[in-house]
């Protein structure tokens, strides 16, 4: 079992100022203090932004922010069933650190139409990751976990954001869509060359509808639209020299993606008051409306030959065999909210 203690304490004060009568800011400090095995962590976070209101429906905002996060995130990097690990930060592997910069336009119109754009770029130092050759994750958890990681790396994360939302009458909807690329780079990884992580999705899309059929009735639909996730898969196979059949190489890291994520849902709702004043309402909706098979993980497979006896005659070609989450599922619930 892998069970750590540790304690943590933030301290946060903030200050907002108006400059002149369209420009205002906002000046923040946080204080962060972390102990875990006889060590402590004391990390400043300052952040500031400034707002600038142009014309009552125009405006932009300029950030700039430091964060430390003393609980490392360590996921799996294998093509099977996502495995996740949180611990906490050692004299091995320090808090991660970040400073992240954003600019923001944004438009309100009187018809409730509201726009924004964004951009943002994320610079991060003390990340980790799975040592080179621990494709099975159960080594990292069974074991001692400083011997199983690779400490002190980098990153960058950097990307534009868009949103939009509108109410017409008994209509309204919601558009959301973001252009991102994550990497990492760590010295014995890779060959010490960037490689992307396991959570770059470089598209992703969020569209969401719904439609007031009266007071008491209303129907929803939603639609998502991802980039696939990121795995690590063999470059090539070797003889093992004292049994049958061949060792996988790994030799880069996610250097390959399941197939793009997409689904629908919908749902059809009614909620009305009880003599209590009490709110009262039920759901009916469906999941997956087209039944997308989306990949959840892989197995790898190989066409190989084997003999009577379970001796290999000839070595195939490895495969993957992709394995599909929830296919559609409808559900119905009944609440009552007091």
């Amino acid at each position: 079992t892998f069970v750590k203690r540790a304690f943590a304490l933030g301290l946060y004060v903030q200050d907002e100022i108006n400059f002149t009568s369209n420009i205002s800011g906002v000046v923040g400090l946080r204080y962060s203090l972390f102990t875990h095995e006889n060590l402590t962590f004391g990390n400043f976070e300052p952040r500031v932004k400034v707002s600038l209101d142009l014309s009552g429906q125009f405006k932009i905002n300029a950030s700039l922010s430091r964060m430390v996060q003393p609980i490392h995130l360590l996921s799996s990097i294998s093509f099977g069933f996502p495995n996740d690990i949180w611990f906490p930060a050692t004299s091995y592997a320090e808090p991660a650190k970040s400073n992240q910069a954003s600019l923001e336009f944004s438009f309100q119109s009187d018809k409730n139409l509201n726009i924004s754009l964004s951009g943002y770029y994320k610079s991060m130092t003390n990340l980790i990751d799975v040592k080179p050759g621990l494709v099975d994750f159960s080594t990292v958890i069974n074991s001692d976990i400083e011997n199983s990681i690779e400490a002190n790396g980098t990153g960058r994360s950097f990307g534009m954001e868009f949103f939009q939302s509108q109410t017409i009458g008994r209509w309204n909807y919601n558009i959301s869509y973001t252009l991102a690329k994550t990497d990492r780079k760590f010295e014995n990884i890779n060959n010490g060359a960037r490689f992307p992580f396991q959570f770059d999705r470089r598209h992703d899309l969020m569209l969401f509808s719904s439609y007031n059929l009266s007071k008491k009735w209303w129907v929803s639909l939603s639609f998502i639209y991802q980039s696939g996730r990121r795995i690590s898969l063999p470059t090539g196979q070797i003889p093992r020299p004292f049994e049958a059949g061949n060792e996988l190489v790994y030799d880069e890291r996610n250097n390959g993606s399941f197939p793009n994520y997409h689904r629908m849902d919908i749902s059809i709702n009614k909620e009305r008051l009880t003599k209590r004043k009490n709110k009262l309402g039920w759901n009916f909706s469906i999941y997956n409306l087209y039944n997308r098979k989306n990949t959840t993980y892989a197995v790898l497979r190989s066409d190989r030959m084997l003999d009577n006896e379970g001796n290999v005659i000839r070595e195939g070609d490895i495969y993957l065999e992709q394995q599909a989450g929830f296919p559609i599922l409808p559900s119905l619930s009944v609440y009552l909210k007091y």
